[in-house]
């Protein structure tokens, strides 16, 4: 930030909240690419896609942050930061598997999708596949998070999409 570090602790009273508010930030920003995503597509189908392929792309370009990902994960599950880190990251878990299955909700109101379909437990496997996908790829370059998630989500889109919505658009 190109700031002393007695500037930075001028807004942040320690290294911690400091944490916290970058971690937050990140949040903001992919949920807003999110939203500008969902924005331009026409049926809920193409929205699920669009979201989703739209939070890999982010992820991934944000890949650079992924060793403060895993240090985020392991303060989430011990230490003193456990309740504050465990909060944001149950927030941000939960932020987009409720965005996930607000679209699938959607999807079965309109017609798109299969009425039986479980809108929390498809958005929690598609969320948290998705973010497992970007950890492999943190440790693995050659995990193809973009082609693999059009794959997986071309699957999914087909399993749970009705007869007559099948031949729509794919990701």
């Amino acid at each position: 930030a190109n700031v002393s570090k007695g500037t930075v602790y001028g807004y942040f009273d320690n290294k911690e909240a400091l944490f916290i508010a970058s971690f937050e930030a990140l949040q903001a920003e992919l949920a807003a690419e999110l939203m500008a995503a969902l924005a331009s597509e026409q049926t809920v189908r193409n929205q699920l896609s669009k979201g989703l392929l739209t939070m890999a792309e982010s992820l991934v370009a944000h890949i650079e942050l992924f060793p403060l990902t895993l240090e985020v994960w392991a303060a989430a599950s011990s230490g003193p930061l456990r309740p504050k880190v465990a909060t944001a990251m149950k927030g941000l878990y939960r932020q987009f598997r409720e965005m996930t299955a607000a679209l699938i909700k959607a999807g079965k109101d309109t017609g798109e999708f299969r009425a039986d379909v479980n809108e929390t437990a498809i958005a929690a496997w598609l969320v948290g596949g998705l973010a497992g996908l970007v950890l492999q790829s943190g440790f693995d370059s050659d995990v193809d998070v973009r082609g693999w998630s059009e794959e997986f989500l071309d699957a999914i889109l087909r399993g749970i999409s009705t007869s007559s919505s099948k031949r729509g658009d794919t990701p």
